[in-house]
């Protein structure tokens, strides 16, 4: 494994300087294009995969949801497939450079060897925790008047999210780029203060990231609990319902903490 990356660092960059934010691999554009098609096929093919694996296990719809209590948004418009398309470039972006980042940072340990409890599920858990402490703050600040027409007020149309990631994604490229940026703070947080974080640990993550927001966004009574922290897609279809409540992704520690939670209705009823 160490040889296969070293061939890869040397082919990439050939001891070059970064190449900038939106190419940093300096590939031909064709070549970019091709990674951008790429990235859109499979996150298709993982869709279709978690749906079908939701489906199979025969994982019940959310009380709320059966029948629905509301409608929602039923039909996607030009501007929702305007913003999806701006945000496939911009999560092209993002994972060329996590890539990138996890390839050639002194802080990462890429050898099967230095494969650590550590740097393996002790640095996903501090990232996974401190991104989501980071997002909550920003998610409040995205619902100040302020700030909330110009970059959340897009993806607050769907009030029952249910397509996965066209729901998902269906945001502000200004808030896309707000989130994305808060999982490369937590990132960086954590190479300084955890000290190590391994190879796998970034391909996970990032695995776990898109498969929690898309499980966010659908009609499934998912919830996950693991070392005293609980995932629930109830906890953000309540968000999306009542937007005073349940700031953060993917726990509701921090919302319980500052006494922003509110613990899921199945009825029209407003949270308090």
């Amino acid at each position: 494994m160490d040889s296969l990356i070293r061939n890869v660092n040397v082919t990439l960059y050939q001891g070059e300087e970064f190449h900038g934010y939106l190419n940093p691999f300096n590939l031909p554009i064709e070549t970019w294009f091709a990674l951008l098609g790429l990235k859109a096929c499979g996150q298709c093919f993982l869709d279709v995969f978690i749906l079908m694996s939701l489906k199979i296990l025969k994982v019940p719809k959310m009380p709320s949801r059966t029948p629905p209590i509301m409608k929602g948004l039923q039909r996607l418009q030009t501007k929702d497939y305007l913003c999806l398309l701006a945000n496939q470039v911009i999560e092209t972006i993002f994972m060329m450079n996590w890539c990138r980042f996890f390839l050639v940072d002194s802080y990462v340990e890429r050898s099967l060897s230095g494969f650590t409890l550590w740097n393996t599920a002790v640095s996903f858990y501090a990232i996974f925790l401190v991104d989501d402490v980071i997002y909550y703050f920003a998610h409040r600040i995205m619902h100040l008047p302020a700030f909330y027409p110009w970059c959340h007020k897009h993806h607050h149309r769907q009030s029952m999210p249910r397509r996965g990631y066209l729901d998902a994604a269906n945001e502000s490229p200004l808030e896309q780029i707000i989130g994305l940026s808060c999982v490369w703070a937590a990132l960086y947080i954590v190479k300084h203060t955890v000290g190590s974080v391994h190879v796998v640990t970034g391909l996970v993550y990032l695995l776990a990231y898109a498969v929690l927001a898309f499980l966010n966004h659908t009609e499934y009574d998912i919830s996950l609990g693991f070392l005293g922290l609980g995932y629930s897609v109830r906890a953000h279809e309540m968000h999306h319902r009542f937007p005073t409540c349940n700031y953060a992704q993917n726990t509701m520690i921090w919302d319980k903490i500052l006494g922003t939670f509110q613990p899921y209705k199945s009825t029209k009823l407003h949270a308090r």
